[in-house]
C-alpha cells in the first residue's frame, strides 16, 4: 500500500518538505511535485520513495530504496539534484560551444 503526504506523521512531513525545498530553485514557475512512499521488503521493513516533477509539458521521476522513509527520500533527491546538475552543465557546455561558433564565425581572415 503506498503513502501520500498526508499519510505521514507531521515530522516526516516536515523532513520531505525540507527535502523539496532544496530542488526549489530548479523548477518551472508551472511545476507541482508529487511525492509517494511504497513499502517493500519481505516483511514491509524497506521503504522506496517516488518524487515525480511536471512542468514544462514534461515530467521527470526520481526513485530511491531505503532502509527507512528519510534514507529513501534523501537518495531520491540526490537522484534529482544531480539529474539538474548534468543538465544545467549540458547546457552550459553548448551555450559555449555555441559562443565560440559565433565568434569563429563572425571572424574575417585575411588569406
Amino acid at each position: 500500500m503506498e503513502e501520500t503526504m498526508k499519510q505521514l506523521n507531521a515530522e516526516e512531513r516536515a523532513f520531505v518538505y525540507q527535502q523539496i525545498q532544496e530542488f526549489q530553485p530548479y523548477l518551472l514557475p508551472d511545476s507541482e511535485v508529487y511525492f509517494k512512499v511504497i513499502p517493500t521488503g519481505e516483511n514491509n521493513d524497506e521503504v522506496e520513495v517516488e518524487f515525480t516533477l511536471t512542468g514544462g509539458g514534461g515530467h521527470i521521476t526520481a526513485k530511491a530504496s531505503g532502509k527507512d522513509l528519510y534514507e529513501a527520500t534523501n537518495g531520491a533527491k540526490e537522484s534529482l539534484l544531480e539529474h539538474f546538475v548534468n543538465m544545467i552543465q549540458s547546457m552550459t557546455k553548448d551555450a559555449d560551444l555555441n559562443a565560440e561558433m559565433q565568434m569563429a564565425q563572425s571572424q574575417k581572415y585575411l588569406h
